[in-house]
């Protein structure tokens, strides 16, 4: 693997001849085209692969969050981390046939201050999601609260991006769009800056009225 730093035409994306251009953190990266083998996969390759194909999936979907929320390590991506505790910790079943276990899924992670008590219930068209209001220490009465409600029927994501603050104690998310779904729901917070995440806390599965 290499970076371009100058070249006769700058950076590129794609295939050329016998290497691929990408963009990596705002640096431009070039490796070679690996070569192709017709050695059929072996049964640790296809778990794997089935594994992060489902995960790959579900990420697309929940991208947003994922680029709001979940902290760089200054090594590996966002998308790369939250890719690698989906596979590790929320695939669940026997392969062929996996399933993405909610509960166990991060939808942000950082070190901001996490908060305790939180729940999600069914509000009419909405969501009402509570969360204990600590507001001392390392607890910002202005971090802003992340409501996430996914339908997985649909592979549809909705959030509540700031609509309340971590004081507040409590947020409606509105959901006129998704009457009768089953939405599985996750609370955050961020710094007021946006620079800092909590870890999410899965707040149950919630059938909107």
């Amino acid at each position: 693997m290499a970076f371009i730093k100058k070249g006769i035409l700058g950076g590129f994306t794609g295939l050329v001849g016998s290497v691929v251009g990408s963009k990596f953190r705002n640096k431009y990266v070039i490796r070679s085209v690996p070569d192709t083998t017709e050695r059929p996969p072996t049964p640790a390759q296809e778990l794997h692969l089935a594994k992060f194909n489902l995960a790959a999936k579900f990420l697309r979907a929940i991208k947003p969050v994922i680029s709001l929320a979940y902290q760089s390590d200054g090594r590996a991506s966002s998308r790369n981390l939250a890719m690698k505790q989906i596979i590790e910790e929320a695939i669940i079943g026997e392969y062929p046939d996996f399933a993405i276990d909610y509960k166990s899924v991060q939808v942000s992670k950082g070190n901001l201050g996490d908060t305790y008590a939180m729940a999600a219930a069914p509000e009419g068209a909405a969501i009402r999601f509570r969360w204990k209001p600590d507001v001392y220490g390392e607890y910002n009465a202005a971090d802003k609260a992340i409501l996430v409600a996914y339908d997985p029927s649909i592979r549809r994501l909705h959030l509540g991006i700031a609509t309340a603050l971590r004081s507040d104690g409590t947020a409606l998310l509105e959901l006129a769009d998704f009457s009768g779904a089953e939405m599985e729901t996750w609370l955050t917070f961020i710094s007021p800056d946006a620079r800092r995440s909590a870890f999410s806390a899965y707040t149950g599965k919630v059938t909107v009225g």
